[in-house]
């Protein structure tokens, strides 16, 4: 897997009242120098996010999701139990997960 130096994702999240933004918990709120916005309605909110190797992000909750990897990487993730998952995805990978009730 070739590594580009920054990672970009472009996440989509359905129906603005689960996305939640404007919350504490919003990943854009969160961490605004790597999320951002591109679109937002009654029905979808797509987000970019992009960083550098290395980088952190803070805790965020996410309603059902769509996740397209634009570049590979390779992520560990820290689950609210303390959980640690490692996901790797290459360039034009994705994944989703539907709403939890």
């Amino acid at each position: 897997m070739t590594r580009s130096l920054i990672t970009q994702i472009l996440i989509i999240t359905a129906g603005l009242a689960l996305a939640a933004p404007g919350s504490a918990r919003d990943a854009v709120n969160r961490d605004p120098d790597k999320y951002q916005d591109l679109l937002e309605n009654e029905n979808v909110r797509v987000l970019a996010y992009h960083d550098p190797p290395g980088e952190k992000t803070h805790q965020h909750r996410r309603p059902a999701f769509v996740l397209y990897a634009i570049t590979p990487f390779k992520r560990t993730i820290t689950l609210p139990d303390g959980k640690m998952i490692l996901r790797e995805f290459e360039a034009g990978e994705q994944c989703g997960q539907k709403h939890k009730h």
